[in-house]
């Protein structure tokens, strides 16, 4: 949860609906693997405790762009079989790194981060960053109940 809400309050040297931030692509890998592991630990909590309220929305924030960590995690996987944005004509152009197709871009405004912008698609990923910090107090309240057990 730190590394998701440290991410999301980071605030960029310009702000706006332009792509206003380049954050490190290890920062931006790291937020989609925690997002990716709370969605995890929050459906075995679904189904071995009980329903947490507000889980039901992290999952399906997450579904929406969970293809953005498989882009990361597979990257030579997409790029050799799938082609840049679903391009089937060159493997490798140059024209990719001209483009920065290959760079990880971010939009981000008062609120903090709204998209990833990676391998020329672009995730909405505020969604899934809000709904799992909504999480914060319901996973907090299952700790304390279970303890008490």
């Amino acid at each position: 949860m730190q590394t998701i809400r440290r991410l999301h309050e980071a605030r960029p040297e310009v702000q706006g609906t332009e792509l206003a931030s380049i954050l490190p692509r290890d920062d931006v890998h790291m937020l989609m693997l925690a997002l990716q592991h709370l969605c995890k630990c929050v459906d075995v909590l679904r189904k071995a405790v009980a329903p947490i309220p507000g889980s039901k929305e992290l999952l399906a924030a997450w579904a929406g762009i969970k293809d953005v960590r498989n882009a990361f995690e597979h990257e030579e996987d997409f790029i050799l079989k799938k082609g840049i944005g679903g391009s089937q004509e060159r493997v490798v152009a140059p024209i990719w790194w001209e483009q920065g197709l290959l760079d990880v871009a971010t939009t981000a405004d008062d609120e903090g981060l709204k998209e990833v912008l990676f391998m020329g698609r672009s995730y909405e990923i505020r969604p899934a960053i809000l709904a799992a910090l909504e999480l914060d107090e319901p996973l907090l309240a299952l700790t304390r109940a279970l303890r008490e057990e």
